[in-house]
């Protein structure tokens, strides 16, 4: 297994409360009348689970601090699992 990080097009100099990002973040009334519709046609569930909080990055609200050595960047991580033919995470592949 391995995890790959990928670096975010997020500066760390526009990072601002997640709170703020909705009114720093307006859209035109076409837009918003097409996110409308689109939640309209794919409704979300409301979820127990509670809202991230902290700061968000205005150019990249997704990318998270990460580190693999040296100092922190914006980024993500991506963790995919490579199968070697003989097993999946010690366990046989197929049985």
């Amino acid at each position: 297994m391995d995890g790959t990080l990928v670096a975010a097009d997020a500066s760390a100099r526009s990072r601002i409360p997640r709170e703020q990002l909705a009114k720093l973040a307006q859209v035109s009334r076409s837009v918003r009348e097409y996110l409308t519709g689109l939640e309209k046609q794919n409704p979300i569930a409301e979820s127990d689970e509670p809202s991230p909080t902290g700061s968000v990055s205005t150019t990249d609200p997704d990318a998270a601090w990460a580190v693999t050595s040296g100092l922190p960047v914006l980024g993500y991580y991506d963790n995919y699992l490579e199968r070697s033919g003989r097993s999946v995470g010690g366990s046989p592949i197929g049985k």
